[in-house]
């Protein structure tokens, strides 16, 4: 176990870089928008409610307070939660660098961090996640690919850099992963496009993955698969890559 600890700690986790406009600004000028802290009882680490399908994903959101005060920020999501007023997303501040309760209806616009293209709906793309509605079909996959996707993007982004060949392989592993059964059907690409863009995995969540992950040998062989295809997916093989798929297979193989 200590063994597999030492190697979740060397593993570089990528650094987050803000969507153009949301970078937190330098000098005491910006402003501050209030928004309401996180309850009390909601107020643990992101990584770990991997129950909720929003957990982990990381946006630029333009935002109103009730006030009517606009402010641009980047967080990251840990879950949605019903309130008195309506559906909240609790997410890590990245201004503030606190937990603070968004309402739904305040967010306003939401940035691809990866590629900076503003979204549309954003109340319709956090419902498709699962805010403020029932389970999803998209819930219900996010659910069943979490640790294995995780990982791959963790991969992928060890050259620094994530192609679109790398994501139509995790986007494939997905649809792989939806055809088994009991088979997952109503899932739109374009949102698990979005949901794989946002994620920016922690050494915790990369320990869970690794834990969830071991001992099952049919997912194991498709995490393998996968890696394979990941490797060559952009033209460029390269050696970072290459020893951070070997490290992540030697560990799920030998819990």
């Amino acid at each position: 176990m200590k063994e597999l600890n030492d190697l979740l700690d060397a593993w570089p986790i990528i650094d987050f870089r803000p969507p153009p406009g949301f970078e937190p600004q330098a000098s005491g000028s910006e402003t501050l928008t209030p928004v309401a802290p996180a309850p009390a009882a909601a107020k643990k680490s992101a990584s770990s409610d991997d129950h909720d399908a929003l957990s982990g994903m990381t946006f630029g959101i333009s935002y109103r307070d009730h006030a009517g005060e606009q402010s641009r920020r980047t967080i990251t999501c840990e879950r949605a939660m019903d309130s008195p007023d309506g559906t909240v997303i609790l997410a890590h501040c990245h201004l503030r660098e606190a937990i603070l309760a968004f309402p739904l209806e305040g967010i306003e616009a939401i940035t691809d961090y990866r590629t900076g293209e503003t979204l549309g709906d954003p109340a319709g793309l956090l419902a498709a996640f699962g805010a403020g509605t029932s389970e999803t079909p998209l819930g219900q996959l996010i659910e069943r690919t979490r640790a294995s996707v995780r990982m791959l993007v963790h991969c992928a982004n060890a050259d620094g850099e994530f192609a679109d060949a790398e994501r139509d392989v995790i986007l494939d592993f997905i649809a792989d992963a939806a055809a088994r059964a009991p088979v997952i059907q109503g899932v739109s690409r374009d949102h698990l496009s979005r949901w794989i863009n946002a994620l920016n995995p922690t050494a915790e969540q990369l320990a869970r993955d690794v834990a969830h992950v071991s001992g099952n040998a049919e997912e194991i062989a498709r995490l393998t698969k996968a890696m394979s295809h990941l490797i060559v997916a952009d033209g460029d093989l390269a050696d970072s890559e290459v020893l951070e798929m070997r490290k992540l297979l030697d560990a799920v193989k030998a819990r």
